[in-house]
């Protein structure tokens, strides 16, 4: 299997585990918007806003760097392997137990700061996550590095069935918020449990590894992360602390939600990169790392038809799950899920710079999106509310994504297909025509979209944006006895 179709491979095992959230993650969200209201809802989405900004803020320094040293020394030793995984552990592990103590001590001050007291208890119960997130990711991240992503894909699909059966019991069993937020914590247990089936990283056993080189690396990504995720979420916050009720932003939180459709395959596509093309490099296989590098980039230009066809029938998409007192997030909605698409050309490019060996580059990349945004949302929520958050999201995030590939083109000499982009403008446009205008009721949405989805696909094979190369991955993927 060549190195396109590596990428392909393990993106799409990845994928399709984490493709899980989507289905579990809104029957979870459409329980708990019913049974918590727009208020109860509200104040959940605020405490798991902010305790997984920092639990991701964390991962995102140590998942990369982690990766790209393990795929490493994965041929080498086991003892030096062994020695990388127990350092790593050690590091996320007392890295999370300091940010879990720090949010359980400023919990009231950010409750003030909110203008909800009743935050306060949920965050420092939340705050338990933060080690349990760091030490399943370590491991998450450790198999990834070794090149088993079909054991990760099983980790990560059996923690968002998890998630979505404790929350529904929970909550069902009278316990509320704290309900979901105890749901949140058993799944991340389950997770921990099923990587421990595969890979048992002593966090005990000598380490001669030192922990400079990964702070070398952690350091840069560090201050990139912070800001991928401050600016992440920064809309929410921002919308309520200047002023914003809490069912405005129990309206955001959803629309926020419902945007990650835009970016289904962004969690498994870096990682998967990262290995690959840090692979190529140890290689000086050079030609082929800047074929795959615009293999990548124009996968991130193939979601734009999808988040078209999402915003076009996005009214109908938040009544079928929502119900019609949340209909309110359907423009929000369609906006922030264009906004998703930049963002994942950010998290590409930046796994790409990661590759390269230009950590630092990241962070010069991803500082200035927090700082920008908060002028935009100063300037719009204060006239347009919830919407103007929106757009200044949106707005900063294709900024920045512009601003990756740009720093791709001074490393790589590679720009994103020209064509691809095109032919996909296009075919956006048409569906997110089809999909307003053609109007359905209920569960008649579920015909609909994988209809209009189809018919997109077809037409961009059409226009000839399926290739040869593209064809013969796609086989590479079906198992040989279906290909009989």
């Amino acid at each position: 299997m060549d190195n396109r179709a590596r990428l392909v491979g393990g993106t799409t095992w990845i994928t399709l585990a984490e493709a899980l959230a989507l289905p579990t993650g809104f029957l979870t969200l459409s329980f708990l918007t019913r049974q918590l209201g727009t208020d109860g809802y509200g104040l959940f989405a605020l405490v798991a806003t902010l305790v997984t900004w920092i639990e991701w803020s964390l991962n995102s320094v140590f998942s990369r760097t982690t990766i790209k040293f393990v795929s490493e020394a994965n041929g080498e030793s086991n003892g030096n392997l062994e020695a990388i995984a127990t350092t790593v552990l050690r590091a996320q592990l007392g890295i999370g137990l300091l940010a879990g103590i720090a949010i359980i001590m400023a919990a009231p001050a950010i409750a003030r700061l909110l203008h909800e007291p009743a935050l306060t208890p949920l965050l420092r119960l939340f705050a338990l996550e933060i080690p349990l997130v760091n030490l399943a990711q370590a491991h998450q991240n450790i198999l990834t590095g070794q090149g088993k992503f079909g054991a990760r894909a099983i980790a990560t699909a059996i923690r968002w069935l998890a998630r979505l059966l404790f929350i529904l019991a929970l909550v069902q069993a009278g316990f509320s918020i704290v309900g979901a937020i105890l749901g949140s914590l058993a799944a991340m247990l389950t997770d921990l449990w099923v990587c421990r089936l595969f890979i048992q990283p002593s966090l005990w056993k000598p380490s001669n590894f030192p922990i400079r080189p990964l702070a070398g690396y952690a350091l840069p990504l560090f201050l990139a992360a912070i800001s991928m995720r401050l600016y992440a979420k920064l809309d929410l916050i921002a919308l309520k602390a200047m002023g914003g009720t809490v069912e405005q932003a129990g309206l955001y939180a959803v629309a926020q939600n419902l945007a990650l459709l835009g970016g289904v395959m962004s969690p498994a596509l870096a990682p998967v990169l990262i290995a690959t093309v840090g692979q190529l490099l140890s290689q000086e296989r050079l030609s082929e790392v800047k074929s795959l590098i615009r293999s990548a980039m124009r996968v991130v230009l193939l979601h734009l038809p999808f988040a078209a066809l999402l915003a076009g029938a996005a009214g109908e998409e938040v009544s079928l799950l929502f119900g019609k007192s949340f209909i309110a997030a359907a423009p929000l909605f369609a906006v922030l899920v264009f906004a998703t698409i930049g963002i994942v050309m950010i998290t590409v490019t930046s796994a790409i710079l990661v590759a390269s060996n230009r950590p630092r580059w990241t962070a010069m990349l991803a500082i200035p999106l927090p700082i920008v945004a908060v002028a935009g949302y100063g300037w719009l929520i204060p006239q347009w509310g919830p919407l103007g958050a929106a757009i200044t999201t949106l707005v900063v995030a294709w900024v920045g994504a512009a601003a990756g590939i740009a720093a791709i083109y001074i490393q790589w000499q590679v720009l994103p297909p020209v064509l691809t982009f095109g032919r996909c403008c296009a075919v956006s446009s048409i569906g997110a025509i089809a999909a307003k205008y053609w109007t359905t009721a209920g569960f008649w949405l579920l015909l609909k979209l994988p209809t209009l989805g189809i018919s997109m696909l077809l037409a961009l094979w059409l226009l000839g944006e399926l290739s040869p190369a593209d064809r013969m991955i796609i086989r590479t993927l079906v198992p040989r006895n279906t290909r009989k």
